[in-house]
């Protein structure tokens, strides 16, 4: 007969195989990636390369929340993040999202992420205008050249023949290196922009010039009770110049009517477009209405 000893020794044992085998289990699922999230991440790459730059932003927070586990797939929706909050001229988040996509990618390339041709260029100078240092690829090196040019220079250095015919120049002082004036904005211009493109408010040549404004109606309930203020629309200008999209920026909290009657005015006001180089892009512009009780 088994001892109780030896019983309770064989049910440790099991149970110390069974937790290990459930570690082992719990660790491989940590490292694969959630089906639901990478077909997010896919649905926010086709919605930022059909410029629809919101709803982009939107789908890559949900991935990268969902993808925590694989830093090179979060840095990467970082990045894109920090694109679409540029286009929505957010300069602010745009920085930030941008800097925890660099901080992630830590000391490798921005080529390990395979983003899309047409979005590095924009990226990149991006990275330059807020100075974020990243990475850069090795070049390929050639052992045999390098150590045939190491002993070719170190034949020149030995020989009194070759000292006398290329005799050392002299040192050169230091070159100072040129002071940047304090406050200097560093200089940042998309290339390709096309007819049609989002781009930041203070990018543009020419701002929209509004050539009909509508009057936001003052809600009767509010009007009875004098209530007075001011509701911020901030309203994307397309480059035919009429109101594509709203968003309340600072609306009126407790004041019932105030906001709907602010958009509906704003989303029937005429601009013209705004252009960069001539050419007729859209811009997300606020817009402040004012309600002001009338006697």
């Amino acid at each position: 007969m088994i001892s109780d000893h030896g019983k309770k020794q064989k049910v440790f044992l099991s149970f110390v195989l069974a937790w290990t085998v459930f570690l082992s289990l719990a660790s491989l699922a940590s490292q694969q990636n959630d089906p639901f999230y990478l077909r997010v991440f896919e649905k926010a790459q086709k919605s930022f390369l059909a410029k629809n730059y919101w709803d982009a932003a939107q789908d890559f927070e949900i991935a990268a929340f969902g993808l925590n586990q694989d830093l090179t797939l979060r840095a990467k929706a970082y990045f894109y993040i920090g694109l679409c909050h540029f286009y929505l001229q957010d300069i602010s988040k745009s920085e930030s999202f941008l800097r925890q996509g660099t901080e992630l990618l830590g000391d490798r390339s921005l080529s390990t992420l395979e983003m899309p041709d047409v979005v590095l260029p924009d990226l990149e100078k991006l990275l330059a205008f807020f100075d974020l240092q990243l990475a850069q690829p090795a070049p390929p090196i050639d052992p045999p050249a390098v150590q045939e040019k190491e002993e070719q220079e170190k034949r020149s250095q030995t020989s009194p023949e070759a000292a006398k015919e290329n005799p050392q120049p002299a040192e050169k002082e230091p070159t100072k290196e040129v002071q940047k004036e304090p406050g200097a904005a560093p200089t940042l211009t998309l290339g390709q922009i096309k007819e049609g493109d989002i781009v930041a408010l203070n990018l543009v040549d020419q701002l929209p010039v509004a050539t009909r404004r509508v009057p936001a109606v003052y809600p009767p309930s509010a009007q009875a009770a004098r209530i007075e203020g001011t509701v911020i629309v901030n309203a994307l200008i397309s480059e035919k110049g009429s109101v594509a999209k709203t968003e309340i920026i600072q609306g009126m909290k407790g004041a019932v009517g105030f906001d709907q009657a602010a958009t509906q005015a704003v989303r029937r006001w005429k601009f013209e477009p705004a252009t960069i180089k001539g050419i007729k892009v859209k811009v997300w512009m606020p817009i402040s209405i004012v309600f002001k009780a009338q006697d």
